[in-house]
């Protein structure tokens, strides 16, 4: 039995509400001037124009339509998305996690993946804030086989990262969207790293069984399961008003 047989039923986890929050995502990101979710919302306005119209006539439209949040916008802040094919960082990962289903409102086999790909986070990997890119070092082979099912599931397939170094294990990464991914992680409840972990004595040295290593992941995973759908049902059913509901979802 693998630590994924402990996840919740659909009505204990999600109560129809999305386990990765559009808006929450965007604000992963760092943008040089506003809001990272203030400009994704500009972006839609932006490109939401006609296709014949320049960055000085859209710029020119927006501050001039009424019933946008948006003023004093410049030609500058829009040209690299109007005239060329730009796109700001943040909207991108709000695109790619919409396509991909991870923001879904229902339980879906994509969105159980995310799940189970939160608790190997806590049980055997890792997300680095450095660049958000997730890995798992699993050392059961029904787990390993678990985390690339999971992340053929939500669409970035996975690769494998050999260690040279024997107190390194070898990792299991997404092959595509990696920093996107993460950031979705982090934000369906994986912690956040500053540096690799250092694997544990346990695994390293054969201290600890197999069967005494999986009660401590099944433990932890367990407490993990209760936070997120704890989490899940404080967010309630409130949908995206204002500039979120600009987002694209």
């Amino acid at each position: 039995m693998t630590i994924f047989g402990l996840l919740p039923t659909t009505d204990e986890i999600l109560l129809n509400m999305s386990l990765v929050d559009a808006k929450a995502l965007a604000r992963t990101y760092n943008h040089p001037s506003k809001d990272p979710l203030e400009a994704v919302a500009l972006y839609r306005e932006a490109t939401a124009k006609p296709e014949n119209w320049g960055s000085q006539r859209v710029a020119s439209a927006i501050n001039s339509d009424q019933s946008n949040e948006f003023e004093g916008i410049s030609r500058a802040e829009i040209r690299a998305w109007v005239d060329g094919d730009s796109k700001p960082d943040a909207a991108r990962a709000v695109d790619v996690a919409r396509d991909h289903g991870w923001l879904a409102d229902e339980w879906t086999d994509t969105i159980q993946s995310l799940a189970e790909l939160v608790i190997g986070v806590y049980a055997f990997g890792s997300v680095i804030e450095r660049d958000y890119v997730p890995s798992w070092s699993p050392k059961d082979l029904d787990n390993k086989s678990m985390i690339e099912r999971a992340l053929e599931k939500v669409g970035v397939d996975y690769q494998h990262v050999d260690r040279d170094d024997a107190t390194e294990g070898d990792e299991i990464k997404p092959a595509s969207h990696g920093t996107r991914l993460g950031r979705a992680l982090v934000i369906a409840g994986a912690p956040v790293a500053t540096r690799p972990p250092i694997q544990s004595a346990g695994y390293r040295n054969g201290s600890t069984t197999h069967r005494e290593s999986c009660r401590w992941i099944s433990h932890c995973c367990s407490s993990v399961v209760v936070g997120v759908s704890d989490e899940l049902k404080r967010r309630g059913r409130s949908r995206p008003t204002g500039l979120g509901a600009t987002l694209g979802t």
